[in-house]
């Protein structure tokens, strides 16, 4: 898997640490107060394509030092990261995480060289045993033989057949009868299938100011535009996706995400909608951004409702 380790410091910025497909080492300095800094928090992700996975939050308390240098140094080690926090160019924390499910071994990158040899050599012994058995003049084997005998006896169980078919037309009548009924039934029970339509679905996204759960007016706007569709369909299946900006605590992240889909929600039942079940409602926290980029942190601060109306 392509990738790198990066990693968000308290003023949010992201900043790579690592690159999984050369394995190097590196060291950043992530002190954030030069004077006097008391207390470090460092969040681990995996960065790959557009989505960061969290790894790991490290912490660092009771800084009693007036000028502190915190840096931090990644390396990998088969399929473990290792991480080495350093406080004043002196070892403070050594973490080992595992990265096995984000990283190819070397065994799974080498495995398909290997095996390239062998399918060409038995491409080439396939070819051998094709052309001499195509080949006129050559001796058949009794297997050969053995499948013609098979022919010829199916044939005469098959004649065998036709003639006591024949011997009884009267039962030979019914029994067609009964195999178009099988296959009439068979053919309705299809075109019931082919008009059960499918269940269309549909996705709304509102989004928030930063470090809010009140709508604003725009997402009030958007709400009051999709609520009749949910009054005439109470059955339908809502549910209601909380996220946040890759910024602050993950379990604020969490608290902040949840409230922010339950604010969509209640608007939406005190607007008249209720729904016959109970909807789902999730806060993902920082764990699904759209972006990672700091100037569009305003993408991920958003509920994302999804709504599957029934079948008629």
């Amino acid at each position: 898997m392509k990738g790198s380790v990066v990693i968000k410091i308290e003023n949010n910025k992201l900043a790579t640490l690592l690159n999984l497909e050369e394995k190097k080492s590196k060291r950043l300095d992530v002190t954030t107060i030069k004077n006097r800094q008391t207390r470090a928090v460092i969040q681990l992700y995996i960065h790959s394509g557009n989505k960061l996975y969290p790894l790991e939050e490290i912490s660092i308390d009771n800084i009693q030092i007036d000028s502190p240098l915190i840096e931090i140094e990644g390396s990998i080690d088969k399929n473990n990261l290792i991480i080495s926090v350093y406080l004043n160019e002196k070892l403070y924390r050594k973490t080992s995480i595992s990265i096995s499910k984000f990283i190819d071994t070397e065994f799974r990158g080498s495995f398909p060289l290997a095996v390239i040899p062998i399918l060409l050599v038995l491409f080439f012994i396939l070819c051998i045993v094709y052309f001499y058995q195509g080949f006129p003049g050559f001796n058949k084997s009794s297997r050969d033989y053995k499948s013609f005998e098979s022919i010829e006896v199916t044939e005469e169980k098959d004649m065998e057949a036709v003639e006591i078919k024949n011997a009884d037309p009267e039962k030979n009548s019914r029994e067609q009868g009964s195999m178009i009924s099988i296959v009439e039934s068979a053919g309705a029970a299809e075109l019931e299938k082919e008009k059960i339509p499918a269940m269309p679905e549909s996705r709304e996204i509102i989004y928030f100011l930063p470090n809010e759960y009140f709508l604003t007016k725009k997402a009030v706007n958007k709400l009051d535009s999709i609520i009749q569709i949910l009054i005439n369909n109470p059955d339908a299946r809502v549910s209601f996706g909380g996220h946040c900006a890759l910024e602050g605590s993950k379990k604020i992240s969490f608290e902040l995400s949840k409230r922010r889909a339950e604010t969509v929600a209640g608007y939406l039942r005190d607007s008249g909608w209720q729904p016959a079940d109970n909807p789902e409602i999730t806060g993902y926290g920082e764990n699904f951004p759209v972006s990672i980029n700091p100037g569009e942190q305003n993408k991920n601060r958003r509920v994302e409702i999804t709504i599957q109306l029934s079948a008629p």
